[in-house]
């Protein structure tokens, strides 16, 4: 049942309220683009495609939602590269990265392996670059991994609007808000922070945020694990 509000509630709000938006927008270019500047025009698409890859993440977001609140689901640890599952994630966001001039930067040890959880590690990170990008606007975006006794630190890295230490406080706290937040007109998602903290508990690891207004974010997550190489 808590699964099923959260879900309306997202529904109502984060998918409701942009889809109005593009059959508005979609209905105004047809109806008037005769008498819209071409600037306007091309303005209106460009927010429109923009709302539309919003609508694409977030819809990703809650498969992703859905599929590991399985309480059924059986998954199974495994010795992975994480070079490698970085390199996959970022094929995935690169073009989205590249469409804001960022870059992203895989600085991962080749030769470091993990004994995980695959998947949830993989959206987990998803989501922690997705939201560097849309709060990023230049500049590069880290990712490290190094290993320390028996645990793997994966960090994110951005050069975005940063957070309060408020902010930062209120998004670690146990009650996310679900609905869109605003953050200095920068929409996101509090689902996108929701399923974060929800793998970090899959799987038995720790989140730390640090962050400064107009200076950046680094999230660190502290993964237990048995660390190796693999050729």
């Amino acid at each position: 049942n808590s699964i099923k509000t959260k879900l309306i509630s997202i529904i109502s709000h984060d998918i409701v309220t942009p889809l109005k938006f593009l059959t508005a927008a979609g209905k105004n270019l047809l109806e008037k683009r005769k008498l819209m500047p071409e600037e306007l025009q091309q303005e209106t698409i460009g927010e429109m495609t923009n709302t539309s890859q919003e609508l694409q993440l977030l819809s990703t977001n809650i498969l992703n939602w859905i599929k590991y609140q399985n309480e059924n689901r059986r998954m199974m640890k495994e010795t992975f590269n994480i070079h490698e599952m970085v390199n996959q994630v970022l094929g995935i966001l690169q073009s989205l990265a590249k469409q804001k001039n960022l870059i992203i930067s895989n600085e991962t040890d080749p030769a470091l392996a993990i004994n995980q959880y695959y998947e949830p590690l993989k959206i987990l990170l998803y989501n922690l670059l997705t939201n560097s990008i849309r709060f990023t606007e230049k500049g590069i975006i880290h990712v490290k991994a190094v290993y320390e006794s028996s645990y793997v630190i994966l960090s994110v890295k951005d050069e975005g609007i940063g957070m309060t230490p408020e902010q930062v406080q209120r998004l670690m706290g146990e009650e996310v808000v679900i609905t869109s937040a605003n953050v200095d007109h920068k929409r996101g998602h509090g689902l996108g922070f929701l399923i974060i903290k929800d793998l970090v508990k899959t799987m038995g690891a720790t989140l730390h945020i640090e962050s400064k207004k107009e200076a950046g974010t680094t999230v660190f997550v502290k993964i237990p694990g048995k660390p190796g190489t693999v050729s």
